[in-house]
């Protein structure tokens, strides 16, 4: 599958079924201004070979990587709301034959980012192969 077809993918379940709050993508912009919460999404690839409990190359290389998905909202109770809406939405989730989202998890507490908004960090283990 590889790399940008994996974020692709990724960005295309989040386009067709996320509905909570809008959506800011890698190389886009949001106004905040208009906003009191949304949610930004960072595909952090590493590309590996899969190899066999042997040690033996199997044929396949597997596509690691980590969704970072960071929730901004205007105060800490809706900021932590906010990151248990993505952890349900998105956790243990096939999104097409080939791509498993697996392992969310909350990072750390709600960062007050000095914008008037409070910032929290969910990430996801993301497998594929190719």
């Amino acid at each position: 599958m590889g790399i940008a077809l994996a974020k692709q993918t990724i960005e295309q379940y989040f386009i067709d079924s996320w509905v909570l709050t809008p959506i800011q993508f890698d190389g886009t912009e949001i106004d905040v201004s208009t906003n009191d919460d949304w949610i930004s999404l960072k595909y952090v690839p590493v590309k590996n070979s899969n190899y066999g409990m042997d040690g033996t190359l199997r044929g396949r290389t597997k596509y690691n990587g980590q969704l970072q998905v960071f929730c901004y909202a205007k105060n800490v109770p809706l900021t932590y709301t906010l990151a248990d809406s993505v952890l349900e939405f998105l956790s243990s989730r096939v999104l097409a034959s080939d791509i498993n989202v697996d392992i969310g998890q909350a990072q750390g507490n709600a960062i007050d980012t000095d914008n008037n908004f409070y910032e929290m960090l969910v990430t996801f283990e993301v497998n594929n192969y190719e």
